[in-house]
């Protein structure tokens, strides 16, 4: 077989942009079972959602039975059914209300 100077061209281009997809898909792939395995928070991706009175008001009761910040995220996520806030959200919250005695915004 025999290829012609635009056909090599043409052939390695479409290697080399077969390669980068297959790279591009591995990593969506190794990023997917990260997210999976709890390895890797998807908020770190978006910005977080505001959370709303009742869910503070739950991290508060979580974090004074547990005091661990980890614990809350797993109950929050039992409980709300969606990603919870990060560790220095939590500890945030807590920090806030025992300052000023109001769950409002951490920020």
């Amino acid at each position: 077989m025999q290829l012609e100077v635009g056909q090599a061209k043409s052939t390695n281009e479409n290697m080399e942009i077969s390669t980068i997809l297959l790279k591009l898909t591995a990593k969506n792939i190794a990023q997917e079972l990260a997210l999976r395995e709890g390895l890797l928070n998807p908020l770190n991706r978006v910005m977080a959602a505001r959370l709303d009175f009742e869910e503070r008001k739950f991290i508060l009761k979580c974090y004074w039975k547990y005091e661990n910040a980890v614990e809350v995220q797993r109950q929050f996520r039992r409980e709300f059914n969606k990603e919870p806030p990060t560790r220095v959200t939590i500890t945030r919250i807590r920090d806030k209300f025992e300052a000023d005695g109001i769950v409002q915004d951490a920020h």
